[in-house]
């Protein structure tokens, strides 16, 4: 195994479930989404967003998401689910994601979010939160 994980300041780690497996015998393409979804909130707990959001009544909304799938999971099987963030502007940063199956001893997705701050009250995007700024500048070290 490469030492990736220095690279991503949140890794999960989790078992493969059998029921996500589908018809074919691997785990669902949609599922790798939800995987992406567990990192983000753990990254998002990091930063501090849920406070932010309940003070300010701004947050973060998923603008856009993909997944390069590289390998079949399968059930059994344990990962790692890592994710990074960085900023992009004063609006939006760039989530990236690393699925590691720990069966295969390799990485079995690879993906990336683009996260646009928004402004719950007035109805549309805006710049981030200095709080927020500041703590992924810190996770990104």
């Amino acid at each position: 195994m490469d030492n990736w994980e220095k690279d991503y300041p949140v890794v999960l780690e989790q078992e493969v479930i059998w029921g996500d497996m589908d018809a074919f015998g691997h785990v669902n393409n949609t599922v790798y989404f939800r995987y992406f979804e567990d990192a983000r909130i753990a990254y998002f707990d990091k930063i501090d967003v849920h406070d932010t959001k309940q003070r300010e009544n701004k947050g973060p909304i998923l603008a856009s998401t993909h997944c390069n799938f590289r390998l079949p999971l399968t059930y059994p099987d344990r990962i790692r689910i890592a994710c990074r963030g960085n900023i992009l502007s004063a609006k939006k940063f760039a989530m990236h994601y690393l699925v590691y199956s720990e069966g295969f001893d390799a990485v079995a997705a690879e993906g990336e979010g683009l996260i646009v701050y928004y402004d719950y009250a007035a109805g549309r995007s805006c710049e981030m939160p200095q709080t927020i700024v500041t703590a992924l500048k810190a996770l990104a070290k």
